[in-house]
């Protein structure tokens, strides 16, 4: 099954920020948007790769950087809910 990706306004903010971070410090921000990527496809491909985080969302965590994508799977789509540093607080993410 082909899934589309829904990336909500607030998981694009996170993205977007993290890959100016990342690219303003250590020239990074490239190299995080690929992994993101990366790993959005990785989810379309298998769903149910990571388990359920709290009620329908899953957390999937990046392998470079410190990050933990939250999203849902519904019957065509992926939809990415947020995109959090490991440090914030992992309730936040609703």
């Amino acid at each position: 099954m082909t899934f589309t990706t829904y990336l909500k306004p607030r998981a694009e903010r996170d993205l977007l920020e993290a890959i100016e971070w990342y690219e303003d410090r250590a020239k990074l921000g490239a190299a995080l948007y690929m992994e993101f990527g990366g790993l959005l496809n990785l989810l379309c491909e298998s769903t149910l790769l990571f388990s359920q985080y709290e009620g329908d969302v899953r957390r999937a965590l990046l392998k470079r950087f410190p990050y933990a994508v939250y999203y849902e799977v519904q019957p065509s789509r992926l939809i990415v809910h947020a995109v959090l540093h490991m440090k914030r607080h992992p309730s936040s993410w609703r």
